[in-house]
């Protein structure tokens, strides 16, 4: 079997048929975790930047980790065009990239002259070295270069991950 061969990945994928076998593989362990459970615990704890589901069915997976993972993006340097920053913690509006819709998130100081900006939904591509720019509805307040892009757990469940992970 090769992911690379388009004869294979062609044959696997031109039937409901052969969707709802690849489906029919996942039920619970013994324990009655449901492996889409787990799979989603070990991406929250190890915090990937990026995520992409490969051949996975019917993108309900890559539903449910948009749904259940969040982004932060850390910016440096920030720029604010009051001169000062705004009141920290905020709830703001930011974008991670020019002609992205306004996207809301949580905004809290991080160090000397950053923020971490918490999105409600991941963003597409917070690249380090580009910028992060906060809006308060249609004023811009400043911004600064996104040093990291991270993912994390929406709702974490400590007992529950390290139940999952052990």
């Amino acid at each position: 079997m090769r992911l690379d061969d388009d004869r294979f990945v062609h044959d696997q994928y031109r039937s409901t048929a052969r969707l709802e076998a690849r489906i029919s593989v996942w039920h619970p362990d013994a324990a009655g975790r449901w492996p889409q459970d787990v799979a989603l615990a070990a991406l929250a704890e190890r915090e990937p930047g990026r995520l992409l589901e490969v051949g996975c069915g019917t993108g309900a997976f890559a539903e449910r980790c948009a749904a259940d993972l969040r982004c932060e993006v850390i910016a440096l340097d920030m720029h604010w065009i009051a001169g000062k920053p705004p009141a920290l913690p905020a709830r703001l509006a930011a974008k991670t990239r020019y002609r992205m819709p306004d996207a809301a998130c949580d905004v809290r100081a991080h160090g000397n002259n950053g923020i971490v900006a918490t999105f409600d939904a991941p963003q597409w591509a917070p690249t380090p070295g580009q910028y992060l720019v906060l809006y308060d509805g249609d004023r811009c307040l400043g911004g600064g270069v996104i040093d990291a892009p991270l993912m994390t757990s929406r709702a974490p469940e400590a007992s529950a991950l390290d139940a999952v992970l052990e």
